[in-house]
């Protein structure tokens, strides 16, 4: 997951289903801007989906960063609750653990995937 606050540095940009680059600007000068991760997406089930995201900096003002990772524990489990698997959302990933798909990620068949996380682990 990606929490960013742009403090009235603009940069941030998504990436759309067609790879088109689009320009997000906070709706408010103290707004948050959450974009869902990768695990999250596979928790969730597809129902959030991954964003492909960038920051293109410019020399106009000052941008600070801090960048927090944080990965599930050596041997747990990704999956879907039951509560989020039903008729009309059927399951879309298969449960997996995390150090498997980083592995994968840091691959040639993970560089080259459209979406790393279907080509690992979709159903």
């Amino acid at each position: 997951m990606t929490i960013l606050h742009q403090y009235q540095v603009e940069g941030l940009e998504i990436q759309n289903k067609d790879k088109k680059w689009f320009k997000v600007k906070p709706s408010h000068q103290y707004s948050f801007i959450v974009m869902v991760g990768d695990s999250m997406c596979a928790f969730l089930n597809g129902r959030l989906a991954s964003t492909y995201h960038r920051v293109l900096v410019t020399a106009k003002k000052t941008r600070y960063s801090t960048a927090l990772f944080s990965t599930p524990k050596t041997g747990v489990i990704l999956d879907s609750p039951e509560e989020l698997i039903d008729e009309e959302h059927p399951r879309v990933f298969k449960p997996f653990e995390f150090n498997d798909y980083r592995d994968f990620y840091n691959t040639e068949a993970g560089f080259a995937a459209q979406s790393t996380l279907h080509a690992f682990c979709a159903l």
